[in-house]
């Protein structure tokens, strides 16, 4: 499967999950309008803080993180930055700034940022997740792997990560290497669907279409209502002569909406 399509469905456990802090859900499909208020309130009360005093690298870093959640990752990244023009020494900020270019698609400035972050502190749980989200944004597959696993030594239950690396391994054509990563990470979280989903596109490349279809059906119970599922389903039994199922799931599919 071409990459653009195979890295779409990331993410964001790549991109999502783990950023800004573990604070975003790894499907923000709804944020809740209590959690919007509650953090537009926050945003007034640090403005009118700011206003008051000059103590302020602290509090440009929480406006920056409520601006982070509100979606406005450019208030974000200029909030970072007074907070590290006052205080260059925290890790924090410069990875809280590094996230925000993430969002804003300056993966190469995020790195820069998150090398400093590995510099003030090499231990720290965001660094490497961030740097390997950059490297797969910008295709450099074998610095992602590197960086996934540096975080998987300092985390090594984060999930999000095992896929990612099995997501680099895929485009650099090591198959067996992606399902040892997404077995790994199915032993965390049984119920990603996205695991299943790389699975399965894994299988479709070693022309295994029963365990194509094995594991398209776990992705499927997880979450009936994604067209691409019955798509790759359709096309796995299409090769095995199951024409008559497969035309139903390429119905399903076109129900819901995909259409390759």
């Amino acid at each position: 499967m071409k990459f653009n399509k195979f890295l779409l469905a990331i993410i964001l456990s790549s991109i999502f999950s783990i950023t800004f802090s573990q604070e975003i859900e790894i499907y923000p499909d709804k944020i809740k309008k209590s959690e919007i208020r509650k953090n537009k309130k926050a945003l007034d009360s640090y403005n009118k803080e700011i206003r008051i005093t000059d103590s302020i690298s602290k509090i440009y870093y929480e406006r920056g993180r409520t601006k982070g959640k509100l979606g406005d990752f450019t208030g974000a990244k200029e909030d970072f930055s007074r907070a590290i023009k006052v205080d260059s020494t925290n890790a924090n900020y410069y990875i809280r700034r590094g996230i925000a270019k993430e969002f804003l698609g300056e993966y190469e400035s995020a790195i820069n940022d998150y090398l400093i972050a590995s510099k003030i502190d090499p231990s720290h749980i965001d660094v490497y997740y961030g740097l390997g989200n950059c490297y797969l944004r910008l295709k450099d597959y074998p610095n992602a792997i590197i960086n996934y696993t540096k975080q998987l030594e300092i985390i090594p239950k984060d999930y999000a990560s095992y896929i990612n690396r099995g997501v680099c391994y895929y485009n650099l054509g090591q198959f067996h290497k992606v399902i040892f990563n997404m077995n790994q990470a199915i032993k965390i979280k049984p119920d990603e669907k996205l695991i299943y989903y790389h699975l399965a596109n894994t299988y479709r490349g070693l022309e295994k279409f029963d365990k194509v279809i094995e594991n398209i059906n776990k992705a499927i119970k997880i979450d009936s209502k994604k067209g691409e599922y019955y798509y790759i389903r359709a096309q796995a039994r299409l090769t095995l002569k199951m024409n008559k199922k497969a035309n139903n799931d390429f119905k399903k599919a076109s129900k819901l909406g995909y259409i390759n």
